[in-house]
């Protein structure tokens, strides 16, 4: 038997991942979900034949990406693994169109149901990866049709969808009422979209309290329950490139990453790379910082020795609501003296992150919510070099100073990152100071550095396979495996 994982990008992402981050809005991995689907991907083609000859399977073993028009000049170095047209409709501007027309659109496109007929004639399993669950909820809907057809009524057993879903860690309340939605902000038509593919695919989370606040969020809802969902979802978060952010001369690195940001030298750099939204905390670190160095220099701290903050990202979209916020920001810096002014570097423009993280001493993430939050784990990939005062040099990973929220409780165990409350001001201020000791930054960094290496390519690779096998083993589907 011959087996295919199909996974891509969308059109949207795939304009952050051919190289325009003005236009994607990204900061830390330009356009992170579509290089983690891409990363993900490669991992499969790698790894896959090895990992799943664990479970006694040794099958005939395709993978394909899809990527956006034209996919023919798709750039991946030393790719693995084939290419096919990413064939999910959006609008103009690459954004998903309405669900019902969005449906009605895939279903009537020309070739889209052939494509899926010429990859039943020559795959007997196909696995089917989306991280979108807009494209997860209308290939359910395209599966249903083909599924009347005679030839394909035991398509659910011949396609199997994966579905990465990205959602809210922290919301509490059942997805059916009313605060479920002023509360995240999102429409019924997001949630229908996110029903619709709970309801049709394996779930992929990146943390276990998403996987359990979905599930309990969405018990009784639209003929879902906890244990469906518990029993068709695992956690395995996405994989990271740690290659691309290990140089071979870090010192280097670190005086061209300065250069860009046009900060000293010499100085002290607090950093954040991300896109400018407000659920990503930008504002407020902005704003605590600014009464945090003036009260500092209100204190007799010398305006030299303080340190520098350099918020990089761009806005998504040019979103009308955040560009103002933004703008909010900006004033409220232009209000600061002359010499603390300096300080506060935020150009309100997209960089790579692995262009400008070597700059930082200290990486900030104050985020409201996150699912997995890739940016200061890359930052922990990135060695730079602390001097203590006895004239030690030490080599490390950037330390990771984050909010105290689920995402970051989770995925930065045993003391890899720094922890606050987001909401206080002095436990803003108390970052600061810890973050201003050499000893700690190094303590920190090392401890985030060796916590980086659980996302990396393979064994990330490995934790998705073998959580999906587990799931499929429950389920008697797609593979006759004897373990």
């Amino acid at each position: 038997m011959n087996y295919l994982f199909r996974t891509g990008i969308s059109q949207e992402s795939g304009v952050a991942f051919l190289g325009d981050p003005s236009k994607s809005g990204a900061g830390a991995s330009v356009g992170g979900a579509s290089n983690a689907s891409e990363l993900q991907t490669r991992g499969l083609a790698l790894y896959g034949p090895d990992i799943l000859k664990g479970f006694s399977i040794s099958p005939d073993f395709s993978v394909i990406f899809q990527t956006p028009l034209p996919y023919q000049d798709y750039v991946a170095v030393e790719q693995p693994y084939q290419t096919d047209f990413y064939d999910l409709p959006t609008d103009n501007l690459g954004k998903p169109i309405p669900y019902d027309e969005m449906v009605d659109t895939y279903l009537n496109r020309d070739g889209i149901k052939n494509r899926y007929r010429e990859l039943l004639q020559q795959y007997g399993t196909i696995i089917d990866i989306s991280h979108f669950y807009v494209e997860a909820a209308v290939r359910g809907a395209l599966l249903e049709e083909l599924a009347q057809e005679k030839k394909y009524g035991n398509i659910h057993e011949r396609i199997i969808q994966i579905t990465h879903f990205h959602s809210s860690p922290d919301f509490t309340i059942r997805a059916d009422s009313p605060e479920f939605h002023q509360k995240l902000g999102t429409s019924w038509e997001r949630r229908m979209y996110e029903i619709a593919t709970m309801h049709t695919s394996i779930v992929q989370f990146s943390t276990e309290r998403e996987r359990e606040m979905t599930a309990r969020a969405y018990d009784g809802v639209h003929g879902l329950t906890y244990n469906h969902i518990m029993s068709k979802s695992f956690v395995a978060p996405l994989p990271i490139n740690t290659e691309a952010f290990v140089v071979d001369d870090p010192s280097e690195k670190r005086i061209t990453a300065r250069r860009i940001l046009e900060i000293p030298e010499d100085a002290l750099v607090y950093g954040m790379v991300s896109r400018i939204d407000t659920e990503k905390g930008y504002d407020t670190l902005i704003s605590n910082f600014r009464e945090w160095i003036e009260s500092k220099k209100n204190g007799g701290m010398d305006v030299g020795s303080l340190p520098y903050l350099a918020v990089i990202g761009g806005i998504p979209g040019k979103n009308p609501r955040l560009k103002e916020r933004a703008d909010e920001i900006k004033k409220l810096v232009l209000k600061m003296t002359d010499d603390l002014r300096s300080h506060i570097i935020f150009p309100c423009k997209a960089m790579r992150g692995g262009d400008v993280f070597h700059a930082f001493d200290a990486y900030f993430g104050p985020s409201e919510t996150e699912t997995l939050h890739l940016a200061p784990k890359e930052a922990g990939l990135c060695e730079i070099f602390t001097t203590l005062k006895n004239g030690e040099l030490v080599r490390h990973g950037i330390p990771a100073f984050l909010s105290r929220i689920a995402a970051h409780i989770e995925t930065h165990p045993d003391g890899s990152a720094y922890l606050f409350d987001q909401n206080s001001k002095e436990e803003f201020f108390k970052a600061f100071e810890a973050a201003l000791d050499p000893q700690q930054r190094i303590d920190l960094g090392i401890k985030n550095a060796e916590n980086s290496k659980r996302y990396s390519l393979q064994v990330s690779t490995l934790t998705f396979i073998t959580k999906l096998m587990k799931v499929l083993i429950a389920k008697n589907q797609a593979f006759t495996v004897t373990v």
